[in-house]
């Protein structure tokens, strides 16, 4: 699809002063709009963007479009976490260890910026726990 913009002439040029390349910033402004919505998935930015997977995963992280990710996934990533544990499986080769690791540096800047309650202090203990299994160390940001 080609999409067309009708601007006035001084917000042109004043853009394409700003920015060098302003298709390619209106690509991006409507893949991260799209992925903020729910519209589009991770795969979906990368494809219109033409990112490697980590590439999209530094455009979002640098924009805060965040993994969106709540107590039923963090359920089943630790479900799937305790199963790879009980067969052996070191915790090196568990393939979305950072995406967790991530996901708890988030929760702690949401609780930083006083945006918590009981279900946040209960969703951070929940994460930090997995977040012990995958380092070896006790990670936490909860407030004392």
């Amino acid at each position: 699809m080609n999409i067309a913009i009708e601007l006035p002439d001084d917000i042109a040029r004043q853009l394409e002063t700003e920015w060098r390349d302003v298709p390619r910033r209106a690509l991006e402004a409507i893949a991260l709009e799209g992925y903020r919505s729910g519209a589009l998935t991770h795969r979906q930015v990368q494809r219109m963007l033409n990112l490697s997977w980590w590439e999209t995963e530094t455009f979002l992280k640098e924009r805060q479009a965040y993994l969106r990710y709540d107590e039923a996934d963090l359920a089943h990533d630790r479900a799937t976490l305790d199963r790879l544990l009980a067969k052996g499986i070191t915790i090196q080769r568990v393939p979305h260890r950072r995406i967790i690791l991530e996901i708890y540096e988030a929760m702690c800047r949401y609780q930083s910026e006083s945006k918590t309650g009981p279900d946040t202090e209960s969703f951070l203990e929940k994460i930090s726990a997995v977040t012990q299994k995958l380092s070896g160390n006790r990670h936490s940001c909860l407030r004392s």
